[in-house]
């Protein structure tokens, strides 16, 4: 999603530009730290916002541009994508909150970084 932005924002057609490289790295480390997975909901449905309010609005402008632009490029990424999502939010009564289990492996205080 951060490769077709760049390309269509910024010009860009194979290397990103500097600040969507930062964007795309610091999404990636969000990733891999979430204490929420494997089963983590898609971040709109998460509870918890560990993105700084800077960066959350970038991905979010990321997003917004380009996921209708996805769904012709891979649709079968992106119907996969909607129905994790669709189902995830039909389960919202179950606890995506994290247990104390992985508070206890993961700590809090990453949540913020």
């Amino acid at each position: 999603m951060v490769a077709l932005y760049c390309r269509k924002n910024h010009g860009r057609d194979v290397l990103l530009c500097s600040s969507c490289t930062s964007l795309l790295e610091y999404a990636l480390t969000k990733l891999a730290n979430c204490m929420l997975q494997p089963d983590k909901p898609v971040c709109s449905n998460c509870t918890i916002h560990c993105y700084i309010p800077q960066q959350r609005e970038a991905i979010r402008r990321v997003m917004r541009f380009s996921g209708p632009r996805l769904m012709f490029r891979h649709p079968v990424i992106s119907l996969a994508y909607l129905m994790k999502k669709k189902l995830r939010k039909k389960n919202s009564g179950s606890n995506t909150q994290p247990t104390v289990e992985h508070r206890a492996q993961h700590g809090s205080a990453h949540v913020n970084q």
